[in-house]
């Protein structure tokens, strides 16, 4: 028989292991943690006290082969561990069956509930979690698959509407496999049954989400509206309808509309005195016209997204100053957030836009010309985010007289003087043009080797890659950065870890990818809004 080890030994020895998870947690990102905690609960004692504080929205994903013994688990957790315990919100499920049973256990701190498959043979188990009462707190529901055939005709016949779920704020449905008629009565039901819904998000039939709203009269009480696609018949709907659509957020993933451009005008000029997010992924070639005419005044507009890469098959960009320029002069100083696609911008059209947003916070570009480039760094002086997509397509129209190369992006140093600081180590004196370290407020910044903030890759001439010497000057200059991301360096490792030691900064670079950041795996600060996926955008260029 062993000794039995002293009481003290085994009190460092439990120390000592909860050190090392700590250190191991300080680097963990956050779903991570998520998935540690419900292995093991000694895990999940470490971690708790660790992100008790930063933990604001954790998706807990039950699979579907060993679902069951991961819900036992967590509930297991929340009842054992006491006031120290995180209480996710946010689940995800294979099918509402493992969903009913996690909520007769856990329901009450339950505020999101994601679907992986919704069929047939599960939509009434569907209608009774919505009226649960077991999930006081169920404010988002969101259904990855949704395939009805005919049973769910007879169900929706047979089904009567006997409690509402007035705590549902958000629906949103990605894929929606099902007839038209069936889905329209589906959609006029379930939204009927959601007297405060506020959000829809629809990824695929559109149209039947539309009549499915305006059927139940719920299209009055939106506040945020997203479409995968707005085509002409959808385009029609929302332009006869549009009085009853007063929203805050509308966001659009293929614009496909063929010369409905004063509808749609019409549809905006209601929207104009609520509309605070505006946001189009991409724009079809067959638009005719103009595309999209702005009304004159949205006072209350925050944030204006034409992300606009070309579609496949689409042999032109949009001329941005017929788009969007021409028809916008008055000054909207309550916008802070604005994306703009590849190219289209000549310096004349950069100052109106300064003049337009004076107090701009946050940009993304498509490629754009040198000229464009530095007359961004003048009109801009408040930006705090910016992401420059410098990357070509191989296609590409794009005039590249005055191409600026990395370095004198970060610099202002024309080609000359950069290859005379490389002769003398860096020490040249003042730059003879502008660059982006003349933005003093200038916290983020994304270098993108696209031409789209949405495309990962692009051609870059001459192989251009950001050096030692711009990315010295750079950090030098723009003394609140804090949070950096280069797809495209030869930057010397030396560098990075002298510039981290200086700064403060934490390297979390891979292969090709420079990135600096002011803590372990995480942002500065929350994730800007220009800087979130485009879950609706497909497009493939």
């Amino acid at each position: 028989m062993s000794k039995q080890k002293p009481i003290r030994h085994q009190t460092v020895g439990a120390l000592q292991i909860d050190l090392v998870l700590e250190n191991i947690f300080k680097y963990l990102k956050i779903k991570d943690v998520a998935v540690c905690r419900m292995i093991n609960r000694h895990w999940g004692s470490v971690a708790t006290p660790l992100f008790k504080g930063m933990i604001s929205k954790v998706a807990v994903y039950f699979s579907l082969s060993r679902g069951q013994s991961d819900i036992d688990k967590y509930c297991d957790y929340v009842s054992t561990i006491g006031p120290d315990c995180v209480k996710y919100s946010n689940f995800t499920f294979y099918e509402p069956k493992n969903a009913s049973l996690f909520l007769a256990k856990c329901g009450q701190h339950v505020a999101t509930l994601t679907f992986q498959w919704v069929l047939s043979d599960s939509l009434e188990l569907l209608m009774e979690i919505l009226t649960s009462d077991e999930a006081p707190n169920l404010k988002t529901i969101e259904i990855a698959d949704l395939s009805l055939d005919q049973r769910s005709e007879t169900f929706l016949n047979n089904y009567a509407v006997t409690k509402v779920a007035t705590q549902i704020k958000t629906i949103s449905i990605k894929k929606c496999h099902t007839t038209t008629e069936i889905g329209q009565e589906l959609f006029s039901r379930l939204f009927r049954m959601c007297p405060n819904l506020r959000e829809a998000i629809t990824w695929s039939q559109s149209e039947q989400v539309l009549h499915g709203l305006l059927g139940a009269d719920r299209a009055r009480n939106l506040s945020h509206l997203s479409l995968e696609r707005m085509d002409r018949a959808i385009l029609e709907t929302l332009y006869r309808n549009k009085d009853q659509f007063h929203l805050k957020w509308l966001k659009i993933g293929h614009l496909h509309s063929i010369g409905g451009e004063q509808q749609f005008l019409g549809f905006l000029h209601v929207q104009a005195n609520t509309l605070e997010s505006f946001i189009v992924c991409a724009i079809s070639n067959n638009l005719a016209g103009t595309g999209i005419t702005f009304p004159k005044q949205m006072p209350n507009l925050k944030l204006l997204r034409l992300g606009l890469p070309r579609i496949s098959g689409c042999a032109k960009y949009i001329n941005l100053s017929t788009f969007l320029l021409d028809n916008w002069d008055q000054q909207s100083p309550s916008v802070w957030g604005l994306e703009l696609p590849a190219g289209g911008l000549w310096p004349e059209h950069v100052q109106k836009l300064g003049h337009l947003f004076p107090n701009l916070k946050e940009l993304s570009l498509g490629y754009q010309s040198g000229h464009a480039l530095r007359e961004i760094w003048t009109s801009f002086p408040g930006m705090e985010s910016c992401t420059l997509c410098v990357g070509l397509d191989k296609t590409c129209n794009i005039d590249t007289a005055g191409f600026l190369k990395l370095d004198e992006i970060l610099t202002g140093f024309s080609k000359k003087e950069m290859k005379k600081a490389k002769k003398m180590c860096g020490d040249i004196g003042k730059p003879r043009f502008g660059s982006i370290t003349n933005l003093k407020h200038l916290r983020e910044l994304t270098v993108h080797s696209g031409p789209f903030r949405r495309r990962d890759q692009g051609v870059r001439l001459n192989n251009d890659c950001v050096t030692d010497i711009g990315l010295s000057y750079a950090l030098q200059k723009l003394e609140a950065l804090k949070y950096l991301v280069i797809k495209g360096h030869s930057v010397s490792q030396k560098t990075v870890r002298d510039f981290c030691r200086v700064r403060d900064l934490y390297d979390d670079s891979s292969r090709g990818v420079l990135k600096l950041t002011s803590h372990p795996r995480s942002r500065y600060d929350s994730p800007h809004p220009m800087c979130m996926e485009d879950e609706l955008n497909y497009v493939t260029t």
